[in-house]
């Protein structure tokens, strides 16, 4: 039978991948798992580049956008995170850095962390949105090396 330990969780804010962390806090919860919830700081496809001789002025702009996320997205770790510890499951909040890709940056975590099941919405906040799954959720069931439950 699948007992998942480690339960991976990304949230961006959306409806949809706060609804897939009640969902993973109810499956940590009944598996006595780990639930990590994460947050993956993606930068604007126009900040996408990285050049040797990066002018000072981007790398300070790079760095409050990362701080500026980092903000805004430690309040739904942390309101998440409460209810994960008010219903006693074990909670650990990541916020991890999405300079390739969030899909990349997931993936590399749950392998590096031996993550047995990643938890994602349907859709998050991305404004193209694909037919039937997001780009992220569907690029997670598509590489991850785990498991993947996609809440909708």
């Amino acid at each position: 039978m699948f007992e998942p330990k480690k339960i991976l969780v990304a949230v961006d804010g959306s409806e949809s991948s706060l609804n897939a962390a009640r969902a993973a806090l109810t499956l940590a919860k009944k598996f006595d798992s780990v639930a990590y919830i994460a947050y993956v700081v993606q930068f604007p496809g126009y900040f996408g580049f990285s050049e040797p001789a990066m002018s000072k002025t981007v790398e300070t702009v790079l760095e409050q956008y990362k701080h500026d996320a980092s903000i805004r997205s430690s309040k739904w770790l942390s309101e998440i995170a409460l209810e994960g510890t008010n219903q006693g499951v074990k909670v650990k909040t990541e916020i991890l850095n999405g300079d390739s890709s969030v899909v990349n940056a997931l993936n590399e975590f749950a392998t590096k962390n031996e993550i047995d099941l990643i938890v994602v919405g349907s859709r998050g906040q991305g404004g193209f949105k694909r037919l039937v799954l997001g780009s992220v959720s569907d690029g997670i069931v598509n590489h991850a090396n785990c498991s993947v439950i996609v809440i909708r």
